[in-house]
This record gives C-alpha cells, structure tokens and sequence, in this order.
C-alpha cells in the first residue's frame, strides 16, 4: 500500500507532502532553476508541514538547477533537530549520484544524513529504516 499525503503546500518550484508514513516528499517540477527566495518558501512550507521532520524525500526534476547564490544556503537549515534528519535524494543519472554523494562528504558536510538513491522505493525504504 502506498503512502497517503494527509497535508500539502505548493511552492513556486515544487509539491511538499506530508505523507501518512511520516516522510515529507519534495517532488520538484520538470524545469526550474532555484534561487534563493525557493530555498526560503521551502523551509517555510517543511516547518507548516511539520516544525521537527526527521524524514524528507527529494525527487528533483528533470532539468533542475541551483543558482550560485542558493548554494550558498542550507536547504534544510531551519529544520528542527538536523542530527536525526534524514534526507534521501533520487537521482537516475549515476553520474549525478556519484558527484552529489562526493559533494556532500568532502565538500559540504551536513549535520543530517542525506542519500542518493537511483529510484523512489529505495529511498522510501531507506527513509523508513531510518
């Protein structure tokens, strides 16, 4: 049976849902480039959606971009208790994988455990063990 949402926001650049299993999914359109003021809208619809998450899946869209100064900002900063946060990120592209995998251990280490995962299900039951 699959989850059920039982509350959701809309932002400019994607779909939040709180799903029934405790999981807040981030499903982002198919084009976009975020900025600054999407990163702000997210953290402020994750809080509406539940002030301390403890899991989150990202399913970027298929042309997704960042700008310079949005990476700059921690997506999930405003987050209540970032040590128990887990955060699993689908990607198909292997390569994307490997250098978001890279990026988040050498590069900028976070507080909360973010994984890549190459489809939903295994993120979802990655989350779940969590």
């Amino acid at each position: 049976m699959s989850p059920k949402s039982i509350n959701s926001v809309t932002v400019p650049v994607c779909s939040l849902d709180l799903l029934d299993n405790g999981i807040i999914e981030l499903r982002f359109i198919r084009e976009y480039e975020l900025q600054i003021e999407d990163i702000e809208a997210i953290q402020q619809a994750i809080v509406e959606l539940d002030p301390s998450p403890k899991k989150i899946l990202v399913i970027p869209g298929q042309y997704g971009g960042i700008s310079k100064d949005a990476r700059k900002v921690d997506f999930f900063e405003k987050t209540g208790s970032k040590d128990q946060l887990s955060v699993a990120i689908v990607s198909t592209q292997l390569h994307h994988r490997l250098v978001g995998t890279m990026y988040f251990k050498f590069f900028d280490p976070k507080q909360y455990n973010p994984k890549f995962f190459k489809n939903e299900s295994q993120a979802r039951e990655w989350l779940l063990l969590q």
